[in-house]
């Protein structure tokens, strides 16, 4: 669910607006995203997938922090998002930051335009 549309992510406490990045995703950083650190999808399968490309969307600041997930599959005329999920800590009512969701479908949109042109 997109909790709020913003331009990038915004502190859920502070308002403080953080610009993002979306990059392709490392088989390093699989090491951190398992169901023992609170992620619901199995990432490390869904990276196993050839035909996958899966991305992280991460702060400017923070490149180390994951701040959510998406993982595409090109096809002919479109990309088709198969999952898509924010880090555990931007889940729920205390959630850190605003926007994750938003802001990896607005780049899976733009990637589409793309794509397609």
């Amino acid at each position: 669910m997109i909790d709020k549309i913003t331009e990038s992510i915004e502190d859920s406490s502070t308002g403080e607006i953080l610009k993002t990045l979306v990059l392709p995703l490392t088989q390093t950083d699989l090491k951190e995203i398992t169901k023992q650190n609170g992620w619901i999808f199995d990432w490390k399968l869904e990276f196993s997938k050839a035909e996958r490309h899966l991305f992280k969307l991460v702060s400017e600041k923070e490149h180390k922090i994951i701040q959510g997930l998406v993982s595409l599959r090109k096809d002919e005329g479109f990309v088709f998002m198969h999952l898509i999920e924010s880090a555990p800590f931007n889940i729920g009512k205390s959630k850190k930051y605003l926007g994750v969701a938003g802001n990896l479908t607005a780049y899976v949109r733009r990637l589409k335009w793309r794509y397609l042109q």
